[in-house]
């Protein structure tokens, strides 16, 4: 198939061919070929599932960035528009003179 592929060629006995299972996969620059029976890949085509995985690797970078955005609640101090706590609320007869 390849007139020069014995120096370009690569076998890789540790690939199973997808189609018949056989360990017979040479390479050939992006060009995976199983030696039994002729199965072809070619790596640097885009496939759906690597279309998918780069969208969802974008959402998340975003998501990332939006979260790393938020402002940070300062959970020291309450907001001022809480009410005080009742412990330091005074009873209505306590400020009352006595005299």
């Amino acid at each position: 198939m390849y007139p020069d592929a014995p120096s370009q060629s690569h076998h890789h006995p540790q690939l199973a061919c997808p189609h018949c299972g056989h360990n017979s996969i040479v390479q050939h620059g992006n060009v995976y070929t199983c030696l039994n029976c002729n199965f072809q890949r070619n790596v640097s085509e885009p496939t759906p599932l690597n279309g998918l995985m780069t969208a969802i690797g974008i959402v998340g970078v975003l998501w990332g960035l939006l979260q790393l955005m938020q402002p940070v609640p300062d959970y020291g101090n309450p907001p001022p528009s809480l009410p005080e706590p009742l412990y330091q609320r005074h009873s209505p007869g306590a400020n009352l003179s006595s005299g």
